[in-house]
C-alpha cells in the first residue's frame, strides 16, 4: 500500500492465475473486465476475460496464430464495442461480446501491399492502435533508418479486414529550405514515432516523439497538426497513456531510475538538435529499457501522474513510482486503464535473458478516487482530412533530401551549423543561438552510430555546449554504447566521461551504471 498526498491510498496487486499459465499478456476491457492471454505450449494461445481479482474466468479463444515476420509480435486492443480486439495482423471477433464468449474468428487484418514491400523495411507495425469508432486505425512502421506513420479505415470484407484510405501522418523530413536565406533551413513541425493511444474522445493520439532533451510523451492532434509535449524528462521517456476521463496518465518512464534513463544527455535541452538525436535514439532504448529488463538493476516504471500537474510543472513534477520495489519485475507493455479511471494494469516480467520468464499482471488501484465517466466519442478525422496527411504515393516519392551541411536561424539571434563528416559523425554547432532572446547556446554536440540503426555495434554521443542567460547551463561529456548484437541490449562504454549541469541541477557520467 502507497499512501500519498495527492492521490490518496494507492493499492499494487497482482492478478491470481494458474500456475500453468505462461508468457502472459492482459489488458482491460471497454466493460472494466480483463483479457488475459497466456501459453501453456509453443505457440499455441489461450484468451480468456476474468474479473481483475482472478474470477470468473470465461475462455474466449485457443489455437494457434501464425506471426508475420515483420510484425513486432502480438498486441491486444479492445475495441470499444467489446466484441473485438486488434491483435496487429489480425481482428478476433467475439459473439456475442468478451464478457459472455461463446464463439469466436480471427480474421487477417491486410496492410497496404506497397507498405509491405517497401525496400527499406524492417517491421510493417511496431504499435497498432484502434480509434474509439471503431473504424479508425494508426500505427507505426519501422524502417532501417527510421519511421514512419499511418492513419486508415478499417474495413471488413468476408473472412478478413483491409485498412483502405491509408494516409501517411507523419513528417517525411525535419526541414525545408528557407526561401529567404541561402544555405538555410526552416526546423518542420515533427510529428511521429511510435503510436500509443487514441485520446481526446478519438480525435488527437499520443506518441513517444520529439523533444531538445532525449525523447518525451506527445500529443498530436488530428484535426489541427498541433503537438503538444506531454512529459518532460531529461531521460529517455516513452509510453504515457491516459485515464479514460484524462486526467491522469501512466507512463513506461526510467525517470525513477537516474543510472539507466539517460539523463546527462538530455539535461541540457538542446534546441534543433534533431540530426544529432536521430543517430543515438535506438541505443538509448537499448540501455534504458532492454538493459534492465534482461540484466540491469534499473527500472522503466511505471509512473503515475496527474495531467495537468504535468503539462504545467514539467520536471519538477516527477509522480508516483510504481515499479516492483523488490526489483525482481519489471515493466513491460501493453498498459491500459478500466473505464472507471480508477484502476489501470500491465504486465511484468522477471529480469533475464532466458527466453523462458516468470511474468505476472499488476493492477494499481486509486482507493480514495471515485469513478467518473470517460471523455466522450467525438468523430475521428477521416485519413483524407488531417490537414498534413500524404498519400501513400507522395509518401513513396523520392524526395530531394536536404541534406547536410546547413544552417538555422536563431529566432532571436545566431545560428546552428550542421554537417556530417566525412567519417560519419552528425555534428550541430551553436553559435551565440537563441529562439526566445533570454537563453544563448554556444558550443557543439555531435553523434557516430552504426548506418542500420537496429544492427548493433557502437554507438556515441559528444558534447561541449554552454548556456547562458535567463537559464544556465553546460554540457561537457562523451557517452558510449557497445551494443555487440542486435538481440543484445546496449551498454555503457567504461570510457564514458563528463557532465551535464542545467539550472543547478547535474548529472555525472560515473553515476550511470556500467
Amino acid at each position: 500500500m502507497i499512501k500519498n498526498t495527492e492521490f490518496g491510498r494507492i493499492e499494487l496487486t497482482t492478478i491470481p492465475v494458474p500456475a500453468d499459465w505462461a508468457e502472459l499478456d492482459g489488458t482491460y476491457t471497454p466493460s472494466g473486465r480483463v483479457l488475459v492471454n497466456y501459453r501453456t505450449g509453443k505457440d499455441y494461445f489461450h484468451v480468456v476475460t476474468m474479473n481483475d481479482d482472478g474470477t470468473d474466468i470465461v475462455p474466449v479463444f485457443e489455437g494457434e496464430i501464425p506471426q508475420h515476420k515483420t510484425a513486432n509480435g502480438i498486441r491486444w486492443m479492445c475495441f470499444s464495442d467489446n466484441k473485438r480486439v486488434l491483435l496487429g495482423d489480425y481482428v478476433l471477433e467475439v459473439s456475442p461480446d468478451l464478457d459472455h464468449a461463446e464463439s469466436a474468428q480471427l480474421l487477417p487484418v491486410q496492410f497496404p501491399e506497397v507498405l509491405m514491400t517497401y525496400p527499406i523495411l524492417f517491421r510493417h507495425w511496431s504499435e497498432i492502435i484502434i480509434a474509439p469508432d471503431g473504424v479508425h486505425m494508426a500505427w507505426t512502421m519501422l524502417t532501417f533508418t527510421g519511421a514512419a506513420c499511418f492513419l486508415g479505415n478499417l474495413v471488413r470484407f468476408e473472412g478478413k479486414y483491409v485498412i483502405e484510405e491509408t494516409r501517411c501522418i507523419s513528417s517525411k523530413t525535419a526541414y525545408s529550405v528557407d526561401p529567404a536565406h541561402e544555405g538555410y533551413v526552416i526546423p518542420e513541425v515533427l510529428r511521429g514515432g511510435e503510436y500509443k493511444q487514441f485520446v481526446h474522445g478519438g480525435r488527437a493520439i499520443t506518441m513517444v516523439g520529439n523533444s531538445p532533451s532525449l525523447s518525451d510523451s506527445v500529443i498530436e492532434e488530428l484535426d489541427t497538426g498541433l503537438t503538444q509535449r506531454f512529459s518532460n524528462t531529461a531521460g529517455y521517456e516513452e509510453t504515457a497513456m491516459f485515464s479514460p476521463d484524462e486526467t491522469l496518465a501512466v507512463c513506461m518512464s526510467p525517470r525513477f531510475s537516474p543510472g539507466t534513463d539517460c539523463g546527462i544527455i538530455g539535461q541540457v535541452p538542446l534546441p534543433h538538435s534533431e540530426l544529432v538525436r536521430g543517430g543515438i535514439s535506438n541505443a538509448a532504448y537499448m540501455y534504458a529499457v532492454a538493459s534492465c529488463r534482461s540484466y540491469r538493476l534499473g527500472n522503466v516504471g511505471p509512473a503515475l501522474v496527474d495531467v495537468q500537474r504535468t503539462l504545467s510543472e514539467g520536471r519538477t513534477y516527477e509522480g508516483v513510482d510504481l515499479h516492483d520495489p523488490d526489483n525482481r519485475f519489471v515493466y513491460y507493455s501493453p498498459l491500459s486503464w478500466a473505464p472507471c479511471s480508477t484502476k489501470a494494469m500491465w504486465p511484468e516480467g522477471t529480469r533475464t535473458t532466458d527466453p523462458v520468464q516468470e511474468r505476472r499482471l499488476r493492477v494499481v488501484k486509486l482507493l480514495d478516487r471515485k469513478p467518473t465517466a470517460p471523455i466522450p466519442t467525438v468523430k475521428t478525422p477521416e485519413p483524407w482530412e488531417v490537414p498534413y496527411a500524404m498519400t501513400l504515393e507522395d509518401f513513396l516519392k523520392p524526395q530531394e533530401p536536404v541534406n547536410p551541411p546547413y544552417r538555422i536561424k536563431g529566432a532571436a539571434s545566431g545560428k546552428i551549423l550542421c554537417e556530417i563528416t566525412e567519417d560519419g559523425w552528425k555534428k550541430e554547432t551553436y553559435v551565440d543561438f537563441s529562439d526566445d532572446g533570454e537563453t544563448v547556446y554556444n558550443g557543439t554536440i555531435a553523434s557516430n552510430s552504426p548506418r542500420n540503426m537496429f544492427a548493433g555495434g557502437t554507438t556515441t554521443f559528444t558534447g561541449d555546449v554552454t548556456v547562458t542567460g535567463a537559464h544556465t547551463g553546460e554540457l561537457k561529456a562523451t557517452i558510449i554504447f557497445d551494443q555487440p548484437r542486435p538481440d543484445q541490449p546496449a551498454r555503457l562504454s567504461p570510457d564514458s566521461e563528463g557532465y551535464a549541469t542545467y539550472d543547478g541541477v547535474t548529472r555525472r557520467a560515473e553515476d550511470m551504471l556500467p
